[in-house]
């Protein structure tokens, strides 16, 4: 649900060189390898820097056509810039002025009869991201190369609705190769972490983007003649594992997904749907290096026990859920049609063992998916599993988080104090009644959509199933505390049910050495995680009928 866009400026005469060529670089925008538009963007020299014009259009949603102006002096740092855009035939347009003694961000935007002017505070580094421009992206690669932020901290101003000021963080990574127009190149790699999105930058040896990716999203921006060596995660199901793409119906959509099934079993197997934690989640629920979900459905396989995962509604049917942004069509019908579709099939013991495997936000909404689907078909869900589940209210949840993991990653006081104030006044939309359902808040939601997942109290839905529950937490999650784990454990009363804390895992029940370690680098869940996971539900397929 996060937008993207980053500010400009130009490297000081002491700065190193960064080709800057006039000619403008072409990229194509692609969303699910789909092509869904095309971006371009040019920089010439100034008397004070450099301005750079760029282009970008898109359909996804809507039709949006958007030109960014921008002009830069020369320590990389943004003298001024203004956008307009076009969305279905409307015209709005966006003004960001920095203030004479540099203190403040002023931010202007308008469209049809709205007019919203704010000051943000304006540091050193900032930069502005803008969703499908390449071009913000390539300004903080030449900041990074000409002026580089210590420890690769900077401020990301996003222009979307009224404007927001991120944290973000730009790391190297492991360097890799491609061609561009059939000629071999060597390429840099960056991550950028800008709340919970990582994207991965390629750039050419003297700092030209190559290609931009956000795997969670499927969202990738490639410059046109370029081909990336395969940097992929390893795609070939191990031995024992063997996988389909299907597709289901729900909610007169049809969901693109993976059933994975233990090869070489006669007889039917229990079935577990996987369900993502919170974002634009594809089905592998890929963060930053590791396909979570992928890793786990082969795990399962190879213990007897199929599974099916599959593409979270805002990423492969986004108008739909702008429709009705909230968490049951987010999450909760389309996973309910899961579990009613896997009874449909063949491989599947559906009368002992269809169960539902929840993880973050999927644990969260796992009581209100079983209550639906056993709503729909009785006693169709044998089981169901909480991993990293949360019971905490989500104001007060994200608060905690950031204030911890803005300390963990070094922030200021000052840079907590802003995004925490931010924050506060996202969640006093939500709860104050008199604010509009449909009004835009934080992380590209609405007031609604806050309102919605504040209303939300798993335990106490718990409490209305007959289904038992499996209850996991690692003790080295920061996103997800011990207290959560206690409140759901507690409300797991029917016969079967369990609960365990694992020492020494993360949020995604990877080993790690120490709280707050970057879960985006390659690691595998705990084999013993999985052990758990199949025997319990075994146990809870030999206790039924």
């Amino acid at each position: 649900m996060t937008h993207l866009k980053f500010a400009i400026a130009i490297l000081s005469l002491a700065a190193p060189p960064i080709a800057q060529s006039t000619a403008p670089a072409r990229f194509t925008l692609e969303l699910r390898g789909k092509s869904i538009g095309r971006a371009d963007y040019a920089f010439q020299p100034s008397h004070d820097g450099l301005k750079l014009t760029a282009h970008y259009q898109f359909s996804v949603q809507a039709d949006v056509s958007a030109t960014r102006q921008a002009a830069f002096q020369k320590d990389w740092e943004p003298l001024a810039e203004s956008t307009g855009v076009d969305v279905a035939q409307t015209r709005q347009s966006l003004v960001l002025t920095p203030s004479k003694d540099r203190a403040t961000l002023n931010f202007h935007a308008s469209a049809g009869v709205q007019d919203v002017r704010k000051d943000f505070p304006l540091q050193p580094h900032t930069a502005v991201l803008a969703n499908f421009d390449p071009s913000g992206l390539q300004v903080l690669l030449n900041m990074q190369a000409a002026n580089p932020a210590p420890g690769g901290k900077y401020q990301c101003f996003i222009p979307s609705g009224t404007g927001t000021m991120l944290d973000c963080t730009l790391a190297p990574g492991a360097d890799g190769k491609g061609t561009l127009g059939g000629q071999p190149v060597a390429l840099k790699h960056w991550t950028l972490a800008l709340a919970s999105v990582q994207m991965d930058l390629w750039a050419s040896s003297d700092g030209q983007l190559m290609q931009a990716a956000v795997a969670s999203q499927s969202l990738a921006y490639t410059r046109q003649g370029f081909a990336m060596e395969s940097h992929a995660l390893v795609e070939t199901a191990p031995a024992g594992v063997t996988e389909r793409e299907v597709t289901f119906t729900s909610d007169g959509l049809q969901v693109p997904g993976t059933l994975t099934l233990p090869s070489h079993s006669s007889a039917r197997v229990p079935i577990a749907v996987l369900v993502q934690g919170s974002g634009v989640q594809d089905r592998d629920e890929t963060v930053g290096q590791n396909k979570v979900f992928q890793q786990l459905a082969w795990g399962l396989a190879q213990r007897g026990i199929a599974t099916l995962r599959y593409d979270r509604r805002p990423l492969f049917a986004p108008k739909s859920f702008a429709e009705h942004p909230d968490l049951d069509h987010e999450v909760v019908i389309d996973a309910a049609s899961a579990l009613e579709y896997c009874a449909t099939l063949p491989e599947v013991d559906a009368a002992h063992g269809i169960f539902l495997i929840g993880h973050s936000l999927g644990a969260q909404m796992a009581p209100y998916i079983v209550q639906r689907a056993n709503k729909e078909k009785p006693a169709l869900v044998s089981g169901y599993i909480l991993m990293a589940g949360v019971q905490t209210p989500i104001d007060q949840t994200m608060v905690r988080q950031i204030k911890e993991f803005g300390k963990a990653q070094g922030a200021t006081d000052a840079q907590i104090n802003q995004s925490l104030e931010k924050w506060n006044k996202i969640f006093a939309d939500a709860h104050n009644a008199e604010v509009p359902a449909t009004q835009p808040e934080g992380m590209g939601a609405t007031a609604g959509y806050w309102r919605d997942w504040l209303a939300r109290d798993p335990a106490a839905v718990m409490q209305t199933l007959l289904v038992p529950a499996l209850v996991l937490r690692g003790e080295l999650d920061e996103n997800v505390t011990h207290q959560d784990f206690v409140a759901l454990a507690a409300a797991a009363t029917v016969p079967g049910s369990e609960s365990k804390e694992f020492p020494g895992l993360n949020h995604v029940f990877m080993p790690v050495d120490a709280p707050f370690a970057d879960e985006m680098k390659a690691g595998k869940i705990a084999p013993y995680v999985l052990d758990l996971l199949a025997q319990w539900m075994a146990k809870i397929e030999d206790r039924k009928p």
